[in-house]
């Protein structure tokens, strides 16, 4: 058992409300899911589903009293606020039913949308929870902070293997313009879609740290933040990008075609 599956153990009395500050959140939506489960499962009758049926639905994220709202772009849009909201106007398919939605990356809502989230946490159906994710809690409004429970769940978040990346950036930033051309000379003949999204995992972090001008361990001898010069608003784009094609690589794509892409977009040479 996890230690933070540990940690959820010991609630006692379940709040409608939590907000999960983190490092990591695609490491921390499996905990999220899990504090969700606990939730369900305390109040569930086994009239309808077992807790494993639960646990394994909730997983798939299929469980018709489970939604979460997660997307891979900067900002979460008024549409898919409403979509959660309609989503839980009718009552559970249980009579008991509990029902939790997770928001991954809560800050990524903005102007009048999250004053429609806190009215909607604000006055919440009967067993009705949310679980809030963020990586960045200090972007939070106190309102949203005050009306949730408060959890840190911090993660090791070091890159490992990432010598590939800081080669990829060494040709990029050398070679921008003819990057296609040249990037295909670091990738050897054993790379494949895990070794890709590791890959785009590792870039995630390093452009994320550049672009918050925070220090990484990509930095202290290998790549250097002033030999990268690209203006913010690039970098965003590029960390746009990275993270947009690393949602790509679940799918059954050809490797060469996502490798191909990321290069194009990153270029911003690509049309859909």
């Amino acid at each position: 058992m996890k230690k933070y599956e540990d940690l959820i153990d010991k609630i006692n009395n379940y709040s409608h409300a939590y907000i999960i500050n983190t490092n990591n959140l695609e490491e921390v939506i499996s905990d999220a899911k899990y504090l969700a489960k606990s939730i369900i499962n305390e109040n569930n009758d086994g009239k309808v589903y077992s807790n494993n049926e639960i646990n394994e639905l909730i997983d798939n994220e299929t469980f018709d009293d489970f939604y979460i709202l997660k997307n891979d772009n900067l900002i979460i849009k008024v549409d898919e606020i409403n979509n959660l909201m309609n989503y839980f106007n009718t009552k559970s398919l249980r009579s008991n039913g509990r029902r939790v939605y997770i928001i991954v990356g809560v800050e990524k809502i903005i102007n009048d949308n999250i004053n429609k989230l806190l009215k909607f946490i604000e006055e919440p159906y009967d067993d009705l929870y949310c679980i809030l994710l963020t990586k960045e809690i200090d972007k939070i409004l106190p309102t949203i902070l005050s009306r949730c429970q408060r959890l840190n769940f911090i993660y090791d978040n070091s890159i490992d293997d990432y010598e590939l990346s800081i080669k990829f950036f060494e040709y990029f930033n050398k070679y921008h313009l003819d990057t296609l051309a040249y990037v295909k000379e670091i990738f050897d003949e054993d790379f494949n879609k895990e070794s890709f999204y590791k890959f785009l995992n590792n870039n995630e972090v390093i452009l994320n740290n550049i672009v918050h001008k925070k220090e990484s361990i990509a930095f202290d001898k290998n790549l250097v933040m002033d030999n990268f010069d690209y203006d913010i608003d690039y970098l965003i784009n590029m960390l746009e990008v990275t993270i947009k094609i690393k949602a790509l690589v679940k799918y059954n794509l050809n490797l060469n075609l996502l490798i191909d892409r990321y290069i194009i977009e990153l270029n911003g040479g690509y049309n859909e």
